[in-house]
């Protein structure tokens, strides 16, 4: 459980819309990829407070399932409490 005025840091693979695409080390498998911070961000309790974002690979592709990003929340339960 994460405290109050916790941080939470997420890095993942990160699309506008949820989706699966074939997982590349085994075959007959997926991958799903989706926007991971949203599944927190739907509870008040945490706001976004940084995120960066880039590619899986190491050439840009700018293909939508290589992109990464690493989102930092930070989790404040009272109103007092939303300083940093």
């Amino acid at each position: 459980m994460l405290s109050e005025r916790g941080w939470l840091a997420i890095y993942d693979f990160t699309t506008p819309a949820p989706i699966k695409v074939p997982y590349a080390h085994k075959d007959g498998l997926y991958s799903h990829k989706m926007e991971f911070s949203r599944l927190f961000m739907g509870n008040p309790a945490y706001r976004m407070f940084a995120r960066h974002y880039f590619e899986h690979q190491s050439v840009l592709t700018f293909e939508v399932s290589e992109a990464i990003s690493v989102d930092i929340l930070r989790k404040t339960l009272h109103e007092h409490s939303d300083n940093y």
